[in-house]
């Protein structure tokens, strides 16, 4: 009966752990992953042509608080800057409203769309550059930015979120023009609030490859020294987006609804499961007596006895008392009797008069005699302390 019991519990666990796996996806990627899908990830971690770990590195140098973000987009993020760089894993609505809150308490959005059109930086990569079309916190020692050709034309508003499902972040910002060149738009700024959103159109001009031409790292700069010139606030880049950290999961998909009727079939099942097990009723344990120590000694003294084994006793005895002698007086247990009676009677003679005494009565031949020698040796090594 009570491993019937036990096998139900290890299924009930079983079954709670494939529950988990098959409702929660958790999703973690490392720096390997780089290459693994058809676009470029712009990634903060990344030195290559394409990453913007080179921006990243270039802030700190220049002592901005510069941050990284595992975590989906929440209201309660620090204050200061986010810089959305080519997110490649969609946005879920509660981030857009919580970005949009976030950008009204006064805070900054930097949105880089990326077209994918730059590929192997070792050929040559065709340029076009973008001028301020309306003056603005950005024109300040920026009067150039660079783009690879092709690039998004931010008025297209379908174009300029079809790879990268910023719709639901831009849907209630107007944006405003900036920077354009001629194919188009190419910076917009759009107020939230106490705050705003930048977009910008090339990922490439923030990347390793593309920071340092034109004035692209100067209009950054002017971007954050705009809304911290203390440069107290935290500058954050996300990675959540980039597939860093966990997943939602498919359990975020799940209305409200659907999720109390999981919590219910669980419950339900698990109470099935506990019915099952106590379809016999309950389990009748048994019953487990006491065992003391004196039984166990008088059960080892009757089969000594029996066994003839009264020598071998003896001699285990001999051997422990004279192994605590040695240990005590500093010398190896090999050493003769008298050795060990000598290095006795140099801490006292009456201590060395009394251990040879105890040391001539060995070779009990009966029980009694045996218990008698064996109390003498107790009481010699308490006495031993004193001296």
């Amino acid at each position: 009966m009570k491993r019937r019991i036990s096998q139900d519990i290890w299924v009930v666990l079983a079954l709670l752990i494939l529950l988990s796996i098959f409702s929660v996806v958790a999703v973690k990627r490392n720096s390997s992953s780089d290459e693994g899908g058809i676009l470029p990830v712009r990634t903060s971690y990344s030195a290559k042509w394409y990453g913007v770990k080179g921006l990243y590195d270039t802030l700190h140098t220049l002592k901005y608080p510069v941050r990284r973000s595992l975590d989906p987009i929440t209201a309660s993020m620090p204050d200061g800057v986010l810089f959305l760089v080519a997110p490649d894993r969609p946005f879920m609505l509660d981030e857009g409203k919580s970005l949009k809150k976030w950008m009204k308490r006064g805070n900054l959005v930097i949105l880089v769309n990326d077209t994918a059109s730059v590929m192997d930086a070792s050929k040559d990569i065709k340029t076009v550059d973008s001028t301020p079309c309306t003056p603005s916190f950005l024109t300040p020692n920026a009067s150039v930015y660079r783009t690879e050709k092709d690039a998004y034309d931010i008025e297209d508003e379908d174009e300029s979120s079809m790879l990268t499902d910023t719709d639901k972040l831009t849907d209630e910002v107007s944006l405003a023009p900036l920077y354009q060149n001629e194919d188009g738009e190419s910076i917009a700024y759009g107020k939230c609030g106490k705050g705003g959103m930048i977009v910008m159109s090339s990922a490439w001009a923030l990347s390793n490859a593309g920071v340092a031409s034109g004035d692209n790292l100067i209009l950054v700069l002017n971007a954050l020294d705009h809304r911290d010139p203390s440069r107290h606030l935290a500058v954050t880049f996300d990675e959540f987006h980039h597939g860093y950290g966990s997943a939602p999961g498919i359990w975020s998909l799940i209305g409200p609804s659907a999720r109390m009727g999981l919590y219910q079939l669980g419950i339900a099942f698990i109470i099935l499961l506990f019915a099952v097990s106590w379809r016999f009723g309950k389990p009748i344990y048994l019953r487990e007596n006491m065992r003391y120590r004196s039984e166990y000694l008088s059960s080892m003294s009757s089969l000594l006895r029996r066994a003839g084994s009264l020598g071998l006793v003896r001699d285990e005895m001999d051997r422990r008392f004279k192994t605590v002698l040695c240990r005590r007086f500093g010398i190896h247990t090999t050493v003769q009797d008298s050795d060990v009676v000598a290095a006795a009677g140099l801490r006292s003679s009456a201590l060395a008069s009394e251990l040879q005494e105890i040391i001539s009565s060995a070779g009990a031949s009966d029980e009694k005699s045996l218990l008698d020698l064996q109390l003498k040796r107790n009481e010699f090594l308490c006495s031993m302390k004193k001296h």
